[in-house]
């Protein structure tokens, strides 16, 4: 008997789906998508904007905080979700009070989550769902960012291979079957790290027979290893962002479509378009974007087109990076350096130094909790 389960990537109540969500305009945000859904027999989630219900406390990070209103934790599952993920980089973005709210809401309308918690004891925990007969173990991890969990409050589950291996094999266990959604990635670029495939692969070795990727705001593509799917970005669900709406990459994604049968998993999928024209997702034909993706997927199964395409785009990057070394945050020198009219300061025995210490695991534990200790957070 097949189980069918679907896996969404990122929503965030945004620019024009923002009032959509708070007036609950459901049939109007995903009334093409909610069929899919409601086809599926367990549907998950990424919510990516904290809920407030009263008044937000954002916390101290670079980059945005978001924030959405409960309205839109009704809006998830009046559209057909029925479990959230929080493991994300902005969970903790409106700090103790978005996590709870937003753990609130959730119980409110019957949503299970996973990887979220009011500390990190429960951030970490496994959710079990048991679906015609069969148990589920949902494991959702992030890599690092400001929205993690600690003892002291709550927020993300964090991305740690050890942790996630004995949670695999730990699930494996007492589960039928053991789904791994990872939020994590570089922003805007279609393809995984070699790290990720490399780290990927060996989560399904350890017992996971599945692997789902969101974060990079664009999708990216997937493959069968050992027989299970592991899939590398299925880009944003629903997020609106005048920004980035024609650039190609953020409007489009797929949905991963998981059947699950005697043993057997099998991945297809579901294509979309989201917030270009309108701000609502609109499903399309099941080959929309097969093209693309067949070229994402021929880089990925070979590891050295993979870390040739890799390298070519850090050599884009790498500049800012650096730059964004300064941490006196001179925008003269930062700009200076990235147009190169400083090279001759920079004296390569110093970029040494900065390899050391971002290499060497010692010593990168020293530097995150010096880095920590100087910025001052929570």
């Amino acid at each position: 008997m097949d189980i069918n389960i679907i896996i969404a990537g990122d929503v965030v109540p945004s620019d024009r789906t923002l009032p959509l969500f708070k007036e609950r305009k459901t049939d109007f945000l995903f009334g093409e998508v909610m069929p899919v859904l409601k086809e599926a027999d367990y549907a998950v989630v990424n919510f990516e904007a904290p809920v407030v219900i009263d008044k937000g406390n954002p916390i101290k990070k670079s980059g945005p905080n978001l924030a959405a209103s409960p309205q839109a934790v009704e809006v998830i599952n009046e559209a057909g979700f029925n479990m959230i993920t929080l493991a994300n980089n902005h969970f903790r973005d409106q700090g103790q009070t978005g996590v709870m709210d937003t753990l609130h809401s959730a119980v409110k309308v019957g949503l299970d989550y996973v990887g979220g918690g009011e500390n990190l004891a429960e951030a970490q925990k496994t959710t079990f769902v048991t679906i015609k007969d069969k148990k589920f173990a949902f494991l959702n991890f992030c890599e690092q960012e400001y929205s993690i969990a600690t003892d002291k409050y709550g927020g993300s589950n964090p991305y740690d291979i050890i942790n996630i291996v004995k949670a695999i094999q730990e699930s494996k266990a007492v589960a039928d079957y053991v789904i791994l959604i990872i939020h994590g990635g570089i922003e805007h670029y279609p393809l995984p790290s070699p790290r990720m495939k490399k780290e990927y692969r060996f989560f399904v070795e350890a017992g996971a027979d599945a692997v789902i990727n969101h974060h990079q705001h664009c999708f990216s593509g997937y493959e069968l290893y050992k027989g299970k799917p592991i899939c590398y970005g299925l880009g944003n669900f629903c997020f609106d962002v005048a920004e980035y709406r024609s650039n190609g990459k953020w409007d489009k994604g797929y949905l991963a479509r998981l059947s699950f049968d005697d043993g057997r998993v099998s991945l297809s999928k579901v294509p979309y378009s989201q917030c270009a024209e309108e701000p609502k997702v609109n499903v399309l034909e099941e080959d929309a974007y097969d093209s693309k993706i067949s070229e994402l997927n021929d880089v990925i199964s070979d590891d050295a087109r993979l870390m040739d395409v890799y390298q070519d785009y850090v050599a884009t990057r790498q500049r800012k990076l650096l730059s964004l070394m300064n941490v006196f945050g001179n925008r003269t020198f930062d700009w200076l350096f990235k147009k190169g009219y400083t090279d001759s300061l920079c004296k390569e025995n110093r970029l040494l130094v900065i390899k050391d210490l971002l290499y060497c695991e010692s010593h990168l534990d020293v530097l995150k909790k010096s880095i920590e200790t100087l910025a001052k957070e929570e």
